[in-house]
């Protein structure tokens, strides 16, 4: 999916750069003229900012201008047609990505073939607003289908349930495709520039904590409608979020799919000019089929949620979290801590088995629902160079009603495959002029469930069901080990016009399959993200 983020000049030697992850946002720079330039949000991010996002205010030159963008010269821009005055500034861009692959062991030829258009601008630097559509025909390779389709239909992550469709490269060769199409959009007014206070209005994602692997709310989910308010007074920064989701039931049989509700609030400060501490609180909600807003009592942005939703009876699914960040030149550290469930005696009782040897009674509570993550990262001279690790134990982000668990459209809105998983990954791109190489590898390990069994992978199920009560840990059930190694070679025509070689290694071993292909893509791409990199990375 696609994440766009603004960027603030340095004020003071004190105030740090900061990368802000606004999802679908919309910003116009200055550079020799005014110009429509959205900021594409990288895969993997060593950037300072956890909140969703924070909208900054662009320079803007009051001269009347139009302009055409020549795709061929040195000077990177991000549209096509713009226009821009002292009082409106627009831009257009149109989407393309092109591309085919090959597999090893298989006569079927995985594709690409998305296009569409992008529209974003500000009306005074005060209203700013972005809107993009694509159409989507994506060849998907068969293990990716294989694990991808249910008995409900094919949805991807990042996106929305899909038409299946048989497509012939020739006489011979079967390609299975998918087709559907995407839009995302964002309107995003400013109230107030100091202190900065701002209100966004879309359909797309949002994103909270540190690095790629966060436990709380991912980009990596698909979209869906949000309101949102962000607001800065000098070290102090906070974020609140009210959002319609989707409970995905199979393909439309003239009948919405269910709503559930999603809030969420993040507080950040930074105590110094290294390190930074956050406070996170979710609730997931689901009153009936055809609600269009969450609870009204959620609509306090300054209330503990956790204290609200016990006054309501506790019929809902709350979280609470941590994130803190240390900073030093180059290098950046960060760990994220997610709690669904807690029980300290039951915790208690794992410290006591840990540190003895000796059984607890509690050991291994199927109450103790949490998440974890880290991740390290330094960007020096072309280099970037990111690790991280996440582990989620069993039955979390799940709930008594599937209504209520911590998903969206199939998926967990965390990690899309769901709980009861440790995952690894590392991530290096060196960059010289317009040519650039990268690697990623990634280790997921996974406890899945056979037949009736509920060992607390599937945040589907009833948590309440657990196979056993006690005696619970990460990967228990059938292990599945997934491997993923990618390698990319890409030359960048300019800032959004990139032609990539692609090559792909993938292994995945349990006692109940053994999957392994290898992959190699060719592909185009202006503006759009590439999918092999995100959609697969998942999987």
């Amino acid at each position: 999916m696609l994440n766009f983020v603004y960027q603030r000049e340095q004020v003071a030697s004190h105030d740090l750069s900061w990368c802000v992850r606004f999802m679908m946002g919309i910003l116009f720079t200055l550079a020799s003229g005014v110009y429509a330039q959205p900021l594409v949000y990288p895969e993997t991010t060593q950037d300072d900012s956890i909140l969703v996002t924070r909208v900054v205010s662009p320079v803007v030159n009051h001269v009347s201008e139009f302009s055409t963008c020549n795709l061929w010269k040195a000077r990177p821009c991000d549209y096509l047609v713009a226009y821009s005055d002292s009082l409106l500034a627009i831009g257009f861009s149109p989407l393309v990505h092109l591309g085919f692959g090959v597999m090893s062991g298989s006569r079927q030829i995985p594709y690409f073939n998305r296009k569409g258009v992008r529209i974003s601008g500000h009306i005074k630097r005060k209203i700013l607003f972005y809107s993009e559509f694509t159409d989507n025909q994506i060849g998907l390779p068969k293990p990716l289908k294989t694990q991808v389709d249910t008995a409900l239909g094919t949805v991807l992550p990042h996106f929305i349930w899909t038409k299946e469709f048989d497509g012939y490269l020739n006489d011979t060769i079967l390609t299975k495709g998918v087709d559907f199409n995407d839009a995302r959009s964002v309107l995003t007014v400013i109230a107030m520039d100091k202190p900065f206070l701002a209100f966004s209005l879309g359909f797309a994602t949002n994103q909270m904590g540190y690095g790629y692997l966060t436990p709380f709310l991912s980009y990596r989910s698909s979209p869906y409608t949000f309101l949102r308010a962000d607001f800065e007074y000098k070290n102090w920064r906070y974020y609140v979020l009210w959002a319609t989701m989707k409970h995905f039931v199979g393909v439309p049989a003239s009948k919405p799919f269910p709503n559930k509700h999603f809030v969420a609030h993040t507080l950040e400060f930074q105590v110094n000019e290294r390190l930074s501490l956050a406070f996170h609180e979710q609730v997931m909600m689901f009153r009936d089929t055809n609600s269009l807003f969450p609870d009204w009592n959620y609509f306090n942005p300054i209330i503990f949620y956790r204290t609200v939703e016990h006054y309501l009876g506790s019929p809902d699914n709350a979280g609470l979290g941590f994130s803190a960040m240390y900073r030093y030149k180059f290098f950046r550290i960060w760990i994220n801590f997610f709690i669904d469930d807690l029980f300290i005696s039951h915790l208690q009782a794992d410290i006591k088995q840990i540190i003895t040897g000796n059984p607890q009674y509690y050991a291994g509570s199927y109450l103790n629902k949490w998440a974890f993550s880290t991740g390290l990262a330094l960007n020096w001279e072309g280099l970037r160079v990111q690790w991280e690790y996440m582990r989620i134990r069993p039955f979390t982000y799940s709930h008594s009603s599937i209504l209520q668990n911590f998903a969206h459209y199939g998926y967990g809105i965390a990690h899309p495959k769901g709980a009861n998983l440790w995952e690894t990954l590392f991530k290096a791109t060196y960059t010289i002029g317009k040519w650039e190489a990268g690697t990623m590898f990634a280790i997921v390990k996974q406890g899945i469930d056979t037949g009736k069994t509920n060992y607390g992978a599937d945040i589907f199920k009833n948590f309440k069901n657990a196979t056993r009560y006690y005696g619970n840990y990460t990967t228990q059930g059938v292990p599945v080990m997934t491997q993923n190694f990618h390698f990319w070679i890409a030359y960048h025509l300019n800032k959004t016009l990139t032609l990539e070689l692609y090559a792909q290694l993938r292994k995945s071993l349990s006692t109940l399959f053994r999957e392994q292909y290898s992959m190699l893509a060719l592909s185009l791409n202006w503006n759009l993200f590439n999918p092999y990199r995100t959609l697969w990375w998942d999987w």
